[in-house]
């Protein structure tokens, strides 16, 4: 066959698939239809129709029924091998479904699987296994194509099919419950946590999940995470650089999220950075979140006293901004911070926090061209 009657021929197949029409796949034989391709981009005979089909059609029950479902059917008859059957971005049939958000398709390529016999030259695992957690270019599972579009209905589809799978880290170092806790899915959080024996939990830097759900709003996710035995102790995982959830919840400002993180474990509140061994307080009070710093002393007062490389207290920061000197007042007034010495603690160089607060004012003088009694906050 010339090059451009086979283009001819892909094309044709293509616009067939696309539509849900299988009568031309028929006159193929059955052990050539998983190297047929649909379109010059190599993908593969359901990509089309998984991709660009939406049609429904009435069966003679009155069922409506999904004209993808039936192609998808009618061609795995045809060939079963084609459930495993890759297009040009590594991508099965059931990442294909995921992709497009489309349970039913993805119910029945399931139902379909679990009747497959063992392939004994694939080792122990069953045709349902396999397909779960087969990955694509981005090493991602179907599950972490559910998850990447939030699409609850089929992620959870794929979760119940079987929870062993071992979902590991994709690409990007992100396990599924990684991703779905850093897009606040919360459903499909607890569903991961409630049905998989031990799900992981990594990201990308070193982070996990309860480190990407410091950023999510509300806090139902870190809820879930606690709600799971093995997962409360992620409170003392250090990222790359050292920091906690703590330490990420307290440069950003999020009083509620620290609170509960103090709530489960505040040993967390000790632990310093790998860089300049900056506690949470450290990094709340240099970045001015009274609330986060008040919540802090509130719930572990013992960490106030803690100082980083330098010999800083949490007060040497606090003083470094002129834009806190109002909020340092009422840091200052805090009983932990008025019954301790941390006002005159020296650090390295023998500066206390009135060293540093004095400093700063006389550098903002010097820029603004302002003479020290006209200076008022």
């Amino acid at each position: 066959m010339s090059s451009h009657s086979q283009i001819d021929m892909d094309r044709k197949l293509f616009e067939a698939a696309a539509k849900g029409d299988i009568e031309p796949f028929r006159e193929i034989a059955r052990d050539e239809l998983e190297s047929i391709v649909t379109d010059l981009m190599n993908n593969t005979v359901l990509y089309g129709n998984i991709t660009a089909s939406h049609l429904t059609l009435q069966t003679e029950e009155g069922e409506i029924v999904s004209v993808s479902t039936k192609f998808v059917e009618h061609i795995l008859d045809l060939s079963p091998s084609v459930l495993f059957q890759a297009d040009a971005k590594g991508d099965s049939p059931l990442h294909l479904a995921a992709k497009k958000g489309d349970a039913a398709i993805v119910k029945f390529l399931i139902k379909f699987a679990k009747k497959q016999p063992r392939d004994l030259q694939r080792g122990v695992k069953s045709a349902e296994r396999q397909m779960l957690g087969m990955t694509n270019e981005e090493q991602n599972t179907p599950l972490h194509e559910a998850v990447r579009l939030r699409s609850v209905d089929v992620a959870k589809i794929l979760i119940v099919a079987d929870p062993h799978v071992p979902y590991s880290a994709n690409r990007n170092n992100e396990t599924p419950l990684y991703m779905a806790a850093a897009n606040g899915s919360v459903e499909i959080v607890a569903k991961i946590l409630q049905k998989c024996p031990s799900p992981a939990h990594e990201g990308p830097d070193g982070k996990t999940a309860l480190h990407a759900a410091v950023y999510t709003y509300p806090t139902e996710v870190i809820k879930q995470l606690f709600l799971h035995e093995e997962k409360r102790s992620l409170t003392a995982v250090r990222d790359k650089y050292g920091w906690t959830p703590l330490h990420h919840a307290a440069y950003s400002g999020r009083e509620l999220t620290s609170k509960l993180l103090l709530d489960h474990d505040k040993s967390a509140a000790f632990i310093g950075g790998k860089d300049r061994n900056m506690t949470a307080l450290h990094l709340a009070a240099a970045s001015g979140h009274i609330m986060v710093v008040d919540r802090i002393l509130s719930s572990c007062d013992g960490c106030c006293a803690k100082v980083d490389e330098r010999g800083w207290n949490f007060l040497h920061f606090a003083m470094v901004s002129l834009d806190l000197l109002q909020s340092s007042g009422l840091v200052i007034k805090h009983p932990t911070v008025r019954n301790s010495r941390l006002l005159i603690a020296e650090d390295v160089n023998g500066n206390t926090p009135l060293h540093v607060v004095a400093a700063v004012c006389r550098l903002s003088h010097r820029v603004a061209g302002l003479p020290v009694q006209s200076y008022r906050r």
